[in-house]
């Protein structure tokens, strides 16, 4: 029996300081959830995952997740489906957040929402200390692999 997995790993970069972290991430149980809606016929289908989030909290991440620990911003994101192992194999979610305040920026997440705190939570991830101030620019790049 086969079965499906996701394997998603999170870039962020600070394009002012030049910092750039990157982490593996956890699925949610609802984000797991979402996607079997989105491959079903005759069922309700939910938005799809376009937005990323950046937060301040550093909780710890289980699968149970469904916000940030502290969300700060979100962005929608420039989608797009590569090649990892076999085509279009990998969904990977572009995102640049401009910084408007200082800012310790240690967790992200993935979400089907635009509005900060709502939505279903796909993907989350805490990274060491991405330290930001006024006017910074922060690219992300989040991909799901799936196998």
């Amino acid at each position: 029996m086969d079965y499906m997995k996701l394997k998603g790993a999170f870039v962020i970069v600070n394009t002012n300081t030049g910092q750039i972290v990157e982490v593996p991430n956890t699925t949610m149980n609802v984000g797991f959830s979402t996607i079997s809606a989105l491959a079903g016929s005759g069922i309700t289908i939910p938005d799809r995952f376009s937005h990323t989030a950046l937060g301040l909290g550093s909780s710890t991440v289980t699968a149970a997740d469904t916000t940030l620990g502290s969300e700060a911003y979100r962005v929608a994101t420039t989608q797009s489906q590569i090649t990892t192992t076999v085509t279009d194999d990998t969904l990977q979610m572009v995102g640049s957040f401009a910084i408007d305040a200082t800012k310790t920026i240690n967790e992200a997440g993935v979400f089907n929402h635009a509005t900060l705190d709502t939505g279903s939570m796909l993907a989350r991830t805490c990274f060491a200390d991405v330290n930001c101030t006024s006017g910074d620019s922060i690219n992300t790049t989040w991909t799901v692999k799936f196998s």
